[in-house]
């Protein structure tokens, strides 16, 4: 259900409260409150999350890349016999190290985040 759906649904149960007793016409508003409260709160809970998850979700995409770096300068040292392949093993090293600090940043970030999250 959409948020605005949801937000009309007292809305939606005005023209039925007229039939009931008061009795009941107060528990029905205050069911309604309470179903408002808690999807308000749902919502916010799940608000809240979607950054961390977007971070968690970018750390393991660049972990992938981090993996393939690897692999490539073990596929190079495994068969690199000329001193041209040094140069690019050189180059391969710097983008590990580079990668690896990109990688240390964002796991920072979301320990900064998660904190925030569930304090």
């Amino acid at each position: 259900m959409k948020n605005d759906q949801f937000k009309n649904v007292e809305s939606k149960f005005t023209p039925f409260l007229e039939f009931v007793e008061d009795s009941q016409r107060a528990d029905v508003t205050e069911k309604i409150n309470s179903l408002l409260k808690n999807w308000n709160d749902l919502n916010s809970f799940v608000a809240a999350r979607i950054p961390i998850i977007e971070l968690y979700y970018r750390f393991h995409q660049e972990a992938e890349h981090l993996v393939n770096l690897f692999s490539n300068l073990e596929e190079t040292l495994k068969t690199s016999k000329r001193s041209e392949d040094f140069h690019y093993i050189d180059t391969v090293w710097s983008k590990i190290k580079t990668q690896f600090m990109l990688l240390k940043s964002i796991a920072k970030h979301f320990d900064a985040e998660k904190i925030k999250v569930w304090l």
